[in-house]
Formats: structure tokens, sequence, C-alpha cells
């Protein structure tokens, strides 16, 4: 190889680099935002906020809960973008959005997508929805239903309305 193609390859190499580095710059969460399972792309499950440390996490009490309504497995995260909360249940993978602005955390709307009842039997785990997610480029919160039959997204809005499953 000449001192020309090394040189070319290094470079190419760098840039290749240095445009991966930037294209993920803006995938963090931004702080205070749990806008993922588990905060970050890395799983990290911890919080950058101070307010709460090993001196003062003894005095914490609950201040607050929501009930889904379902009483089965549950696993999963809530999504915290902006003031909005979105929490999602087991089966039959129901979205809520609440309004973290106002006493009480009260419900902006819910989303009960249209889920067949024989996808109970084959689901692994309970019937749990595993996740929810969001996107920058959209103005949705997304549910991923558990079910090896059902992998599109819900289209709940961020609004006060809601859309019907997409299939």
């Amino acid at each position: 190889m000449s001192k020309d193609m090394r040189r070319s390859y290094r470079i190419s190499l760098f840039a290749l680099l240095a445009l991966g580095l930037a294209s993920t710059a803006g995938l963090a969460a931004a702080e205070g935002e749990w806008t993922m399972t588990g905060r970050t792309y890395d799983l990290q499950r911890f919080s950058p906020l101070e307010k709460i440390n090993a001196k003062n996490v003894a005095n914490l009490q609950a201040a607050w809960s929501f009930s889904t309504g379902v009483l089965r497995g549950h696993e999963g995260n809530p999504l915290v973008i902006g003031k909005v909360m979105y929490v999602h249940s087991a089966f039959p993978n129901i979205v809520f959005a609440l309004d973290l602005t106002k006493p009480g955390a009260p419900m902006i709307w819910k989303h009960v997508p249209a889920q067949p009842a024989d996808t109970i039997p084959v689901a692994c785990c309970d019937v749990i929805t595993r996740a929810a997610s969001s996107s920058s480029s959209s103005s949705r919160a997304i549910c991923l239903p558990s079910t090896p039959r059902r992998a599109s997204s819900c289209g709940a809005r961020r609004t006060p309305t809601t859309r019907k499953a997409r299939r």
C-alpha cells in the first residue's frame, strides 16, 4: 500500500468516525427526559438529576400512583417527554398520556388498540407490553405490543385525540 493510499485511508476513516459521532450526538436523552426504556440506548436506568441523592433518598415517600386497571404482568418504564408522562399497560396494551403540569397528573388521553384475544395464549412471559417509545421526528408516542403477531406501532398521538392501531 502506497504512502498516499494509507494517508487517504486514514483520512477517510477519521471522517467516517467523526460523522458517526456527530450523528449520535443528538441521540442522548435530554436532561430530565426519560424517552426510552432504561433512559439511554445503553440502558443506564439512572437519572442525572441531582435533587435525589445518597443523603436524602431514605426520606422518599410515595407522592402519587396511577392504576392502568390491568391486573396482569407489567414490564417497562413510563416515558416522560416534556410535561407529559406516557404509561402503557399489559394486554390489551392501553397507552395513557398524563399531564404532569397539573396536580394528580390527570389523563390527557388513552388509547385502547384493537387486540385479538387469540394472542393471549401465544405471548411469552404473560401478556405484557415490554416497552413504549417515542420519536423526535414524529408527533407520536409508539407502543410495541409484546405479541409475536403484532409489531406495529399503536399510533397514539400526543394530543387529546387518538387513532386506531395501524395494521
